[in-house]
This record gives structure tokens, sequence and C-alpha cells, in this order.
């Protein structure tokens, strides 16, 4: 069960960038996310270095940062409108792309037993992390700002789709290319670097003037994302490395985790600032039940 280990530090780590991206959200999200992806390939680099392996690229790393690029962009720009209990009770469908993904592909053979407590598990883990993403904000309101407002709906189904997708590379890079993880954190680092500076070129050419002018401070919470982003890819890296199932059921759990970051968000508000929320206690408890579903079907024939 070391996957699973892995699995929960990566969303942990995943939570704190989440916090440390809000508190720099007054910034411009693209000038956070060059920080952000310099930061994470910098550490990547002297990973790579200090392992003295032989330099080389991955494919399926090079597929999953650029996609996680596109999608942090979009994450960064909600948390910069406020617009984040919105767009993260999207980010937890990620894990119904990565097997959506991983089903097409892989072609694995269930019985109808497994099917069945694979559906349940994945309805009632979604729909825990649904429930948490949403919080205070209340599910009525949810749906009425996306029906007002559709580009809510596009940037987070996008953003949906981004991460699975990002997610099932990051699954492929171990499964199929046998990649070591110093070479897939530097190539999904490498290119999500390269795609932020392509959106900086395409949406912020007078980048530099105002770089040089912002003070120290200002670069705190990015340059620490970059370092909890780097230590959250490492460890999902990690968990779908010490998976056996030949199924995609592990690998499905490790999905649906790491795409979760409102559950320890939400545990973290609760030890520091005493914020109780029924509602979302009872998704967190929701998500184990189905994760737990999930996980009995791979013990199935």
């Amino acid at each position: 069960m070391r996957w699973l280990i892995y699995a929960i530090i990566s969303v942990i780590t995943a939570a704190f960038w989440e916090l440390f991206s809000k508190f720099s959200s007054s910034n411009n999200p693209i000038y956070n996310n060059i920080i952000i992806y310099f930061t994470a390939s910098l550490l990547s680099l002297l990973f790579l270095f200090s392992s003295k392996k032989e330099f080389r690229l991955s494919r399926c790393g090079l597929f999953s940062g650029f996609l996680a690029g596109i999608g942090n962009i979009f994450f960064l720009f909600a948390l910069s409108e406020n617009n984040l209990t919105i767009i993260a009770p999207f980010v937890s469908l990620s894990g119904v792309i990565f097997f959506f993904f991983y089903y097409m592909h892989e072609r694995p053979k269930y019985s109808n037993h497994q099917k069945f407590l694979v559906l349940c598990g994945f309805i009632l883990s979604i729909s825990g992390v649904f429930i948490v993403s949403i919080g205070k904000f209340g599910l009525l309101d949810f749906f009425n700002s996306v029906i007002t407002n559709p580009s809510y709906l596009l940037f987070g189904s996008g953003t949906a789709i981004l991460f699975g997708a990002a997610t099932y590379f990051t699954f492929l890079s171990d499964a199929k290319e046998k990649q070591t993880e110093e070479i897939y954190l530097f190539s999904n680092f490498l290119s999500s670097l390269i795609c932020a500076l392509f959106i900086l070129l395409v949406f912020s050419l007078n980048f530099f003037p105002k770089f040089q002018d912002r003070g120290l401070n200002n670069y705190l919470y990015p340059f620490s994302s970059g370092v909890l982003v780097f230590l959250a890819v490492l460890f999902a890296f990690k968990a779908f490395t010490r998976t056996h199932s030949k199924k995609g059921f592990e690998q499905t759990i490790i999905s649906i985790i790491v795409n979760s970051e409102a559950i320890p968000i939400l545990l973290i508000s609760y030890v520091l600032l005493s914020e109780f929320v029924p509602f979302a206690f009872a998704g967190t408890i929701l998500a184990i039940m189905g994760l737990s579903l999930i996980n009995y079907a791979a013990k199935l024939k």
C-alpha cells in the first residue's frame, strides 16, 4: 500500500501549493505561472544532475507537463478572480477523465460485480470531493453561477480535462515508457515552463519591465508554490510506480486522490481556523467510502 501513502503525501503537498497560490493571487497569474514552473524546472534539473542518470526526455512527461501547464493557468486565473469555488469542483472530475482514457486505451476486462462496485465507487468518491470543493458556497449558488456565466463551465470543464489527461500521461510515463522519476520530472516541468513562456509571449509582452519593478515579497509565495508543485508531482509519480494492478483500480484511486486537494484544505482550515462545515465533512466520508469500494473491487475475481 505504499502507493496509497505516496498519493496522500502528493495531495497534501498539492493542498499547500493551492494555499500558497491563493496567497499570491493578487499578482498577475501569468507572472505566477512563470515563477512556479521556473522554480520547479530548476529543482527537477538539480534532481536529474544529482542522480547522474543519462540525459534524455520522456515523451509522455512532455505531454503531461504541457497539459498541466495550460490547466494551471486556468486555475490561477480563477484564483485571481476569486472564483476558486466555481473552478475547484470541476477539478474533482479529473479522476473520471483519467479512467476514461485508461479504459479506452487499455480495455481492461471487469466482472459484473467489479463493474458495479467501480461505478458505485466513482459516484460516491467524485460526489464527495465535489461536495467538499463547493464548501460553504452551496450547491444552488454553484449551479446558478455556472448557468449565469457559461465561461465558468468552459474553464472548469477544460481544467478537469487537462488535469485528468496530464495524470494519465504521468501514468503512461511509468507504465509504458518505464521512465525514472528524474527523467519524468525534468521533462514534465520543462514542458510546463515552455508552455508558461508561450502564454507570456501571447498575452503579456511587457512582462520584463514589470518583473524588475516587483518587490522580493511578491516572489515568495510563487517560489514556494513551485517547490510544492515539484513535490506533489514527484510523489504522484512515485505512487504510480508502486502500483501492481493490471486493471487500473489502484491507478484510478491515485488519480482521484491526487486531484482532491479540497479535502486536505478542509482539514487544514478546521485545524488552523476551527472552521467546521458539516456538509463538507460529509463529502469527505462519501469520498472515502467510494475509494474503498474501488479498492474492494480490485480484490474480486
